[in-house]
């Protein structure tokens, strides 16, 4: 054996096992810079149950997370009557659409002398959930300086009418709105200055209390809230009074499956199914009732799946409207992390 040979084969041997061993300590760390780090699979788990009681009459409105699935607060319907968007640049106004509220943009621009209620009937609107961000019940009141509105405040949870309101908006600029304020049977005009809120799209105020409502919690801490809403049948065309679910229409996004089983959707449904970031969209219509029955039942086979502001997607689907006593109003449904 050719010794000189061996020995240069012994080296050649030494120098691949260093530059091996070099590389591997720099893909070690490389494979540990930060941005790089591996992430763990979120693990998913098993299906969990949601449920709440939206009161005798479907008197609350009902805020729930979806993340902690849980209710983050509550609020009577009759504790706000409207709601004015918070952030700096914020200027519209929203009638309480849990009470089938309607507003008219009257011809009068002094409130302390508006009396006339000729053209009302017919041309109040009112605040339907589909579309109120997109298209309010009160026409914008930058496009109609000094004009005082009509309210209707629609009717509480017994149905008992909460009577009518002149309004008047009197500024908004990046800290609070000013409005002014008429009872229709009265003659005392109150000002109201309502502080904007940044961390929540909407702020609400009750007219007949002159306060702000501490009614939906902070945006990031939402994602349905369960309550009355006024939806627009079109055959024939009517406003009226709903139960259902309204998604956090600033962060939250769904879309509804009704040809697959529960158990077999997955994410990739999402390629199939539009998101879509209409409000109402999960809606009433998961449950129907029966006449003849007197009582709702509940369609199991319709799936939401739902799309988070944390980017996480949920599946749900209903499986009650009762709870154990059998008072409807009790919304029960499963939901599964995708």
């Amino acid at each position: 054996m050719n010794l000189t040979c061996a020995g240069d084969e012994m080296k050649r041997l030494k120098m691949t096992y260093r530059l091996f061993t070099f590389l591997a300590a720099a893909a070690m760390l490389t494979a540990c810079e930060k941005d790089e780090l591996p992430v763990e699979p979120f693990p998913r788990g098993a299906a969990e149950i949601g449920s709440l009681f939206m009161g005798a009459f479907y008197s609350d409105q009902v805020w729930y997370s979806l993340r902690s699935n849980s209710e983050v607060t509550r609020n009577k319907i009759t504790d706000w009557d409207i709601a004015l968007e918070g952030a700096p640049n914020g200027w519209k106004i929203y009638l309480n659409g849990a009470r089938m509220m309607t507003g008219w943009l009257s011809p009068h621009n002094h409130i302390n002398t508006a009396t006339d209620t000729a053209g009302f009937g017919s041309a109040k609107r009112a605040e339907i959930a589909a579309e109120f961000f997109d298209a309010p019940a009160l026409p914008d009141w930058h496009d109609h300086p000094g004009a005082v509105y009509l309210l209707d405040l629609g009717f509480s949870e017994l149905g008992v009418a909460m009577g009518l309101v002149w309004m008047q908006v009197v500024s908004a600029d990046e800290n609070q709105y000013e409005i002014r304020t008429r009872l229709f049977a009265e003659s005392e005009v109150r000002t109201h200055e309502i502080p904007k809120n940044p961390g929540h799209h909407l702020v609400h105020f009750s007219i007949l209390q002159g306060s702000t409502v501490s009614a939906a919690p902070p945006d990031n801490a939402w994602d349905l809230v369960f309550t009355k809403y006024t939806f627009q049948f079109v055959d024939p065309p009517l406003a009226y009074l709903v139960t259902g679910a309204i998604l956090n229409p600033h962060n939250t996004r769904a879309m509804v499956i009704s040809d697959k089983a529960f158990e077999a959707i997955t994410a990739a449904d999402t390629l199939q199914y539009p998101k879509i970031n209409q409000p109402d969209i999960i809606g009433y219509d998961w449950k129907t009732y029966s006449f003849d029955l007197g009582q709702f039942t509940v369609n199991s086979e319709r799936t939401y799946l739902i799309q988070v502001q944390s980017g996480f997607l949920y599946k749900i689907r209903f499986v009650d409207f009762y709870n154990a006593s059998g008072a409807a109003g009790a919304p029960m449904f499963e939901k599964v992390l995708v």
